[in-house]
């Protein structure tokens, strides 16, 4: 595996982790009576850009061979923003 994206698997997984943890957030918000569910859109959005970051870092592992055969690729790399719970990121 090209070194620049060796650590594009370990990231994709802690991207994963983080919309999961986001949905689950999300849905006990939903779960909530009207007026009480601040920060629910806040949270689906952050689910589905830490899935697209995720992807974004697969894509790199799939394509990367094909895009650049003699290992000169640059760092796949991309940082959700924070724990759970932080949606400002």
């Amino acid at each position: 595996m090209l070194t620049s994206i060796a650590d594009n698997t370990q990231l994709a997984s802690e991207h994963l982790e983080h919309a999961d943890t986001a949905l689950n957030d999300a849905r006990a918000l939903a779960a909530q009576p009207a007026g009480q569910q601040g920060g629910l859109v806040e949270a689906l959005q952050a689910a589905e850009k830490s899935t697209h970051e995720a992807d974004k870092l697969l894509a790199g592992i799939e394509h990367a061979e094909e895009k650049h055969p003699h290992g000169a690729v640059q760092p796949v790399r991309s940082g959700y923003g924070g724990g759970a719970g932080n949606y400002g990121g």
